[in-house]
């Protein structure tokens, strides 16, 4: 598991991308935990939707972990809530 911590944005989101794409390089499943957020930017939305198709590509698995409400919204109004697997942080997955 990746856990994002306090602002996701251009300055942060290596911290999240490099483990990310060692981990689907490795080809293990991947979660991303972005519950210990307070702000996810559109650099961090690239990211993310770059590592799905990375994972995609790999054969692997990857879901994000999200707070349902504002960050689910967040996914909702980009789109990305058919292309991402989101769950909530006890496993119940957000459709």
């Amino acid at each position: 598991m990746v856990a994002a911590h306090g602002d996701l944005d251009r300055f942060t989101t290596p911290e999240l991308s490099v483990p990310s794409r060692d981990a689907l390089a490795d080809g293990l499943d991947l979660t991303i935990d972005l519950t210990d957020t307070a702000v996810i930017d559109s650099s961090a939305i690239g990211e993310i939707v770059g590592l799905q198709k990375l994972a995609t590509t790999s054969g692997v698995d990857m879901t994000v972990v999200i707070k349902p409400g504002y960050q689910y919204r967040l996914f909702e109004v980009t789109g990305l809530t058919e292309y991402l697997t989101l769950t909530a942080s006890d496993g119940t997955r957000l459709d």
